[in-house]
Formats: C-alpha cells, structure tokens, sequence
C-alpha cells in the first residue's frame, strides 16, 4: 500500500470519526428536532433490541425501514457515504462471523443462507445505533449515558474528543511523510 492510499484510508476514517463523534443534533434533523436525546436513545435501544433478538425477518426489515427513514431525513451525501463504508465494514465483519457455518452444513444452500442471515441480523442490529450516533453524536451519548453511570459516561465523552484529535494528527504525519518523501525523490518537482 503507497502512501497516496494510506493518505486517502486515514483522512477517509477521521472524515468518518467526525461524523460520528459530533452528530447531527445541532442542525436539527429527524427525531431529535422533536424529543430529548434521552428519548431518542431509548427508541433506539429498544429497536436494537427487537432487530438483535427477534425471530421474525418482518420485525428487522421495520427496523431497517425506520431507521432509514431517519436517514433520508438528514439528506447529506456526506453523512450517506460515511454510513456506506460503516455497513461495508459491518458486512466484511459479518461475513467472517458467517465462515464458520461452512464447516457446520454439508449443503451449499445451507451455507449462504447461514451468512445471508448473519449478515442480515448484523446490518439490522447494527443500524440504530448507527443511526443515532449520527443523529446525536458520541459526545451526546457521553452525556446521556452519564445520566445512568457518570464514568462510562466520561469516558465515551473523552474516547470521541480524543478518537477525533488522534486521527487528524495521524493524518498530518503521514501528510508530513508524504510531503518529505517528495521533496527527496525530487522526481515531482
């Protein structure tokens, strides 16, 4: 891997982390326009309860819906291709939670639906809490899970204040490394 694509991976991620780490909350998009935070956070818990845990493929497919509905809401091509490489990660994770089913079913049908189903469960559990990180923010979660528990709440405050302040110095390092590198090939010049 050259430095050009470690460059574009690293600044690609700390775009993602900002996202994350910030939110949307204070331009006032989807539900929290309309409730507390607290409250957002309880839906979400509970519709990431129903996805993770429910039998019924109807009941994660309202989940899915729901949660999508919030994410037309916010409209932002940004925020939608950060959310995008979020769900790829999830599936490349899923798919490899889904291996072992090879070695359980004899029937290729069995495998594939095996993964399918991982992947499925994965993506539908996973998405209001994606969702309502990008609604509100990791900082706010810090706050709203200090409510119940004031050093996990501390600490989700601190890891997004410092993820965010890690990523973009590494960003300028390999940008310094990158830049020296040129200046010492001589060749770009």
């Amino acid at each position: 891997m050259n430095n050009d694509t470690l460059f574009k991976v690293l600044h690609e991620l700390a775009d993602m982390i900002e996202v994350f780490s910030h939110g949307i909350c204070r331009y006032n998009y989807g539900l929290t326009r309309y409730l507390s935070p607290l409250t957002v956070f309880i839906i979400f818990i509970s519709l990431t309860i129903i996805a993770a845990y429910s039998s019924n493929d109807t009941a994660r497919i309202i989940v899915i819906g729901i949660c999508a509905v919030q994410l037309l809401l916010i409209g932002s091509r940004r925020i939608l291709t950060n959310i995008l490489k979020t769900y790829m990660f999830i599936i490349f994770l899923a798919a490899f939670l889904g291996l072992p089913s090879i070695y359980l079913y004899t029937d290729k049908y069995s495998v594939v639906a095996s993964m399918t189903r991982t992947i499925f469960v994965s993506l539908s559990s996973s998405t209001p809490m994606i969702v309502f990180s990008i609604l509100v923010g990791l900082r706010e979660i810090g706050e709203i899970i200090s409510i119940f528990s004031r050093a996990l709440g501390r600490a989700i405050y601190t890891f997004s204040t410092i993820l965010l302040k890690i990523s973009r110095l590494q960003i300028d390092i390999l940008l310094m490394r990158f830049s020296r590198n040129i200046i010492n090939k001589r060749g770009y010049i």
